[in-house]
């Protein structure tokens, strides 16, 4: 117990890092599970155009965009 204490006191400069550090882990969790969800959302429009006719090709450009965007976010965080 006595270890434990004394790593504790040892860290306690450091919780600001940890704090920001942890931030960014969240944040680019985040942005990587945003990028399934938009590629489910291409793939969609295209079985839509496929299956009735009715897709729209500029919402595919749109989300094309996005999953761009997201991307370079992910690499500039990285």
């Amino acid at each position: 117990m006595k270890n434990i204490v004394k790593i504790i006191q040892l860290a306690k400069p450091f919780h600001k890092y940890l704090y920001v550090i942890s931030g960014l882990i969240f944040t680019l969790t985040i942005l990587e599970l945003v990028s399934p969800y938009i590629i489910k959302l291409i793939v969609d429009q295209i079985e839509l155009q496929v299956k009735t006719g009715q897709g729209n090709i500029n919402d595919v450009y749109i989300y094309i965009f996005l999953l761009f965007v997201f991307s370079f976010l992910i690499c500039a965080m990285i």
